[in-house]
């Protein structure tokens, strides 16, 4: 679990580094920050508590030091800051996002929902309230609350339609609702508007999902021509295979791609989404045992609650 936590510090340090208030400190930080560029938190925070100490509580190295504080875990710290920063300035939005974030961290849920709706309650922009309708989707939807999850992406993604992590969750909630056929057309203009092979990828699965098999199939052989694995590719093609009553392709392509993943799987090092591919071929085989086997080793390996939610359902 260790790995996956820090996977998620980095994915936290991406998102932050978005908000405009980040790129505020590194500005105020300015040539200063290099000396620290790759230090560890702790000295981190020891030369941002001398700036702060010598210039006074600045948001910017206040939001700086939170975000260190939370990596290295001291929650307290961190929201110590972060209420800190509110008092300072009430109106500074990426500070209700961090502070929803570090009570999420906790398990405080009330905590992280008063955090993020104190920050909707402030008159903004709606681009710059967006991240905090987002954090607000993200917390819905891993409460299994897809309807509210997707009310709150689809807001955000209103102010702020480029936003292709809001994409892919959204259409992640509309599968989970079942609402294909407003899923594909979403994505149909998703894809048009900007063609990346993510978008592509998911416009893809959104056909399987929703039993469009003739153009799903003609998508799934032509993006899978060239690449160097193909057990995804080949699991797509079983589930179009099976959607229009052909059984024996559809083993084919399950047994060769479960004896792919078998290769590809490192014991010491499990990685869950080939977990999770090898669990939903178990599954479309019948192999029940062997399937539940692969989803609770995703889990174990962190795998995220909407990575695993399919196989789950392919379980009940």
């Amino acid at each position: 679990m260790a790995a996956n936590t820090s996977s998620g510090s980095e994915a936290s340090r991406l998102k932050l580094m978005r908000n405009p208030l980040w790129i505020a400190a590194v500005l105020v930080i300015g040539v200063g920050a290099a000396s620290f560029g790759h230090d560890s938190p702790a000295h981190v925070i020891e030369l941002l508590t001398e700036r702060i100490e010598s210039e006074g509580e600045n948001p910017s190295l206040l939001l700086r030091r939170s975000y260190e504080y939370r990596a290295m875990g001291d929650y307290e710290a961190a929201e110590r800051d972060l209420s800190r920063i509110i008092e300072i300035d009430h109106y500074e939005l990426a500070a209700y996002v961090a502070l929803a974030r570090v009570r999420w961290a906790q398990k405080d849920i009330e905590g992280a929902d008063a955090a993020m709706r104190a920050g909707l309650e402030i008159s903004a922009p709606e681009a710059e309230r967006s991240e905090l309708l987002a954090v607000g989707a993200e917390f819905k939807e891993s409460e299994g609350e897809f309807d509210e999850a997707l009310k709150l992406c689809e807001a955000a993604l209103k102010a702020r339609p480029g936003n292709l992590d809001w994409m892919l969750q959204r259409s992640r909630l509309q599968h989970f609702l079942g609402r294909h056929d407003v899923r594909i057309a979403g994505l149909r203009e998703a894809v048009q508007r900007n063609p990346s092979i993510v978008l592509e990828i998911e416009l893809t699965d959104a056909l399987i999902d929703g039993g469009e098999h003739t153009e799903g199939l003609e998508r799934v052989n032509r993006l899978a021509e060239g690449g160097r694995w193909s057990s995804a590719w080949r699991i797509r093609r079983a589930r179009i295979y099976l959607g229009i009553g052909e059984k024996e392709a559809a083993r084919t392509e399950l047994e060769k791609a479960l004896m792919e993943i078998e290769g590809r799987i490192a014991p010491a090092r499990a990685n869950p989404v080939l977990l999770i591919e090898q669990g939903t071929a178990q599954a479309l085989l019948g192999k029940w045992a062997e399937a539940a086997g692969s989803l609770q080793e995703a889990r174990d390996a962190g795998g995220d609650a909407w990575a695993t939610r399919p196989l789950e359902a392919l379980l009940k």
